[in-house]
């Protein structure tokens, strides 16, 4: 009888540690696929924020190169009007 009752506790302690190791693995199943989720947000996440950089970067390039082409042609008004100006005073040497 004591060993048919050794058997049966023993039969019983494995049970029970089989039974936490599931629920352990199952804890750490969902933990994984939590943190894989969030790495995936995360991931996710960067890549519209690098999308959002550049294209701020190309309209900053966009307006600098129109600031640029707007002001060249600022210089080039005002310098036809000094020109015209100049002849018009008699200002200009001859080369």
């Amino acid at each position: 009888m004591k060993n048919n009752m050794e058997e049966t506790s023993k039969k019983e302690i494995l049970e029970a540690l089989s039974l936490f190791a599931s629920n352990v693995d199952q804890r750490f199943d969902t933990l994984e696929a939590k943190m894989e989720k969030g790495f995936a947000d995360i991931r996710a996440e960067i890549k519209e924020v690098k999308t959002e950089l550049l294209a701020k970067i190309d309209a900053l390039d966009t307006r600098s190169e129109e600031d640029t082409c707007a002001n060249m042609n600022d210089y080039l008004n005002l310098k036809a009007r000094v020109e015209k100006l100049e002849k018009h005073f008699g200002l200009i040497q001859p080369a």
